[in-house]
C-alpha cells in the first residue's frame, strides 16, 4: 500500500522467544495477587490479578478493614510483610475487584504461593529475610491492557542490526556513525517509521 510518498507494509510477528520491554512501573504486591482459573477444558491456568487497592479496602467487612489499617498504620520493618500475607489470605476478594487478569508463568506462581508474606531466610544476629515480589512491569496498551512492542524498540532493533552489517562491511565505526546520524535524504532511518504492534492473538 502507497500513501503519498510513503511505503506502507503491514507484516505479522510472531516472537520466538520472551519479550520485556520495560516500563519503569511494577506490579506490587499490594495491587495484585496470583492465583489460577479454571478454562473451558477443566484446566487450572495461573493468573495475575490486577486489582486497585482503595477497591479491596471497600470490599472488606469491618472486621478485616480494621485488621487492614492496623497493619497499614504499624511501623515495624516487617509490617509490609504482613500485609502481604494479609492481601494473599484474602485473594478471593481481590480476585473479585480485580479490573485485570494475565497469564503468569507456572514457576512464578509456585514461588508466590510459597513464599508471599513469609521469611525466605535469614541473615546475621537473626534478621529476617523476606521477598518484596515487585514484578517488573512490561509495556503495554492501556487500554486493552495488552502487551505491546513499542515501535520505538522495533525500529532500534533493526537499525542496530544495520549497524553491525555497516560496521561488517565498512570495517569503520566513524563512517558507520557519520551515515546513521546524518539528518539528510542520506540517512537511511529518516523516513522509516515503525508503529506499535497490534496484537492479533495471545497465550492464556
Amino acid at each position: 500500500m502507497k500513501i503519498g510518498n510513503k511505503d506502507i507494509f503491514k507484516l505479522k510477528l510472531t516472537a520466538l522467544t520472551p519479550i520485556h520491554i520495560g516500563t519503569g512501573e511494577d506490579f506490587e504486591p499490594t495491587n495484585y495477587v496470583c492465583d489460577y482459573i479454571t478454562d473451558k477444558n477443566g484446566q487450572k491456568k495461573d493468573r495475575l490479578f490486577e486489582f486497585r487497592e482503595v477497591d479491596f479496602i471497600k470490599a472488606l467487612n469491618k472486621t478485616k478493614k480494621a485488621e487492614f489499617m492496623r497493619l497499614v498504620n504499624d511501623t515495624h520493618e516487617y509490617a509490609r510483610f504482613k500485609l502481604y500475607d494479609f492481601i494473599y489470605k484474602n485473594r478471593e476478594i481481590a480476585k473479585k475487584v480485580a479490573f485485570n487478569n494475565i497469564q503468569v508463568l507456572e514457576e512464578v506462581a509456585k514461588e508466590y504461593h510459597s513464599k508471599i508474606g513469609k521469611v525466605v531466610q535469614k541473615e546475621g544476629k537473626g534478621k529476617n529475610v523476606f521477598n518484596d515480589f515487585f514484578i517488573s512491569r512490561t509495556f503495554y496498551n492501556h487500554d486493552q491492557k495488552l502487551a505491546i512492542i513499542p515501535g520505538s524498540s522495533i525500529k532500534g532493533s533493526i537499525s542496530t542490526a544495520y549497524q553491525e552489517f555497516y560496521f561488517k562491511k565498512l570495517g569503520d565505526y566513524e563512517k558507520v556513525k557519520e551515515l546513521f546520524l546524518k539528518p539528510d535524504d542520506k540517512n537511511i532511518f529518516k523516513n522509516f517509521l515503525v508503529s506499535d504492534t497490534k496484537n492479533i492473538s495471545q497465550s492464556t
